[in-house]
């Protein structure tokens, strides 16, 4: 069993999202594994994951994650991983779609997530300080549990 530690609550998953294993049908040598768990969390996350996942989308940003973008841009090209990575989005669409919250939280945390899930299908082609960037608004501390 894998956990999400988020703000205030840990969240159990016990795998990928049951029957989702074709939309990684074209995704060979990728991260499947990585990505198909964070959109088992995303499904199991309630709406004050969510909430908080936008506030960190909203207060991050950068050069860093601008390029880390582009970064992951460039590999899903040249990967040839386009449609999956639009079935990856179209996966977060669908787990945030039960969330009924302000539109501008919404939206960040659905961007947040959609770029999370990409950079962990391409994890082995990125650079570990683009991965991390990617994925920034996923980690919490320790400490903000306590």
């Amino acid at each position: 069993m894998m956990t999400m530690v988020a703000p205030s609550r840990a969240y159990a998953v016990t795998g990928p999202v049951a029957g989702d294993e074709w939309l990684f049908a074209d995704a060979e040598r990728c991260d499947t594994a990585r990505c198909a768990t964070l959109l088992a969390q995303l499904h199991a996350m309630p709406r004050t994951g969510w909430l908080e996942i936008g506030r960190r989308e909203l207060a991050a940003g950068g050069a860093s994650l601008a390029s880390a973008e582009s970064t992951l841009g460039r590999v899903i090209d040249e990967r040839r991983l386009g449609v999956t990575a639009w079935l990856v989005r179209d996966a977060v669409d669908t787990a945030a779609h039960h969330t009924s919250m302000d539109q501008g939280l919404l939206f960040a945390a659905r961007r947040a997530a959609q770029r999370a899930a990409l950079a962990h299908l391409a994890r082995p082609w990125l650079p570990r300080d683009a991965y991390v960037a990617l994925i920034a608004p996923f980690f919490f501390v320790a400490a903000e549990r306590a």
